[in-house]
């Protein structure tokens, strides 16, 4: 099957469906790993891609350029300046030159050794990414960012999962794949803000409608009863019970004796 020539345009033929089923095809890693092309390859084992049927297939180092750059190579070569791995999609491993540029590589590689990237060139190229992501935010919105670790469904279901109150931000974490803090972030809305069910999240801690809050007794975490709360205030004003001893009865750590007595929990109790 024929390539598309090297200046033919890139984005215009990458609909929203072709780069969701590009992304598919590429494994994804670590910033300084190599993501091999998953589809058909050349001879020489570059990837080729045709975002639809009946298309002439492009080659995928470009596609991967001017996906994340957001920019088109047009008739400039693009070299995997920083592998020279053929199947390779990482577009921190791409760099754009000319003809001369990928001859003078060729020749300072050698194509019988491994080229070593020096630390630095490891570090700019983790930074290069990132910067791509961060100036185009639209084009790689949630699931599209070929970094993401979650798709829609997923963070739907976290916080569905996280709004029932009986499972915590690292257990959810160590069940897809992600830290603690990223489940925070998501069902805080802080991430994937494109991403909602129509409602809003029932989570504990900030960010909720007042009328939604689930507080006191009515929260599935509770440990206490608002009656109980008021004799911890009770109790604790007299000074004559230390805070630990008052903490061992209810059944609860110190930290949240001292925040229901400084009335940071169980504001709504008077």
């Amino acid at each position: 099957m024929d390539i598309t020539a090297k200046n033919d345009p890139i984005l215009p033929r990458m609909s929203d469906d072709a780069r969701q089923r590009f992304w598919n095809k590429v494994h994804i890693g670590l910033l300084k790993d190599c993501w091999e092309w998953q589809g058909s390859r050349t001879r020489w084992e570059y990837g080729r891609f045709a975002p639809s049927h009946g298309d002439k297939p492009m080659f995928v180092h470009r596609i991967s350029y001017a996906l994340t750059r957001n920019e088109e190579p047009d008739d400039l070569v693009v070299r995997h300046f920083y592998c020279d791995n053929p199947p390779c999609c990482n577009p921190s491993h791409l760099e754009i030159g000319t003809s001369a540029d990928n001859v003078a590589d060729m020749m300072r590689k050698g194509r019988h050794g491994t080229y070593k990237r020096t630390q630095e060139h490891k570090n700019g190229a983790a930074k290069r990414i990132k910067q791509m992501f961060r100036e185009n935010p639209g084009i790689y919105q949630g699931a599209r960012n070929p970094m993401a670790k979650l798709n829609d469904t997923q963070v739907l279901e976290i916080r569905t999962k996280y709004g029932t109150g009986t499972t915590s931000s690292e257990i959810l974490g160590r069940e897809y794949g992600v830290s603690g803090a990223t489940i925070l972030h998501v069902v805080k809305g802080e991430r994937w803000k494109h991403i909602s069910d129509g409602r809003v999240p029932n989570y504990p801690g900030q960010g909720m409608r007042p009328e939604l809050a689930q507080r006191g007794e009515d929260h599935p975490g509770s440990k206490l009863t608002a009656e109980q709360v008021l004799a911890i205030r009770a109790k604790y004003k007299g000074r004559h019970t230390p805070m630990s001893k008052i903490a061992t009865e209810y059944g609860v750590c110190g930290s949240t004796i001292s925040s229901i007595v400084q009335r940071k929990i169980w504001t709504h109790i008077p």
